[in-house]
C-alpha cells in the first residue's frame, strides 16, 4: 500500500507536469481515478496516517 500510494502521487505529478509544461490537458481527466488509488492505499495502511492528516489539513483532497 505504501508503494501504491507513492506510485499514485508520482502519476499525479507527471500528469500535472504534462498539462502545465507540455500543454496536454487531456491527462487531467484521469486524476480522479488516481486520487481514488491514493485514498484506497492511504486508508489501507496505518503507517500513512500522517500523510492523510496532512492532506486533510491542507485541504489537498480533490472533491469526489
Amino acid at each position: 500500500h505504501i508503494l501504491g500510494a507513492q506510485r499514485a502521487f508520482k502519476i499525479i505529478g507527471i500528469f500535472n507536469r504534462l498539462q502545465r509544461r507540455d500543454g496536454k490537458p487531456h491527462y487531467l481527466h484521469h486524476l480522479p481515478r488516481v486520487w481514488h488509488w491514493v485514498r484506497l492505499n492511504i486508508a489501507a495502511e496505518p503507517m500513512l496516517a500522517d500523510i492523510r492528516r496532512f492532506l486533510d489539513q491542507q485541504q489537498l483532497w480533490p472533491t469526489a
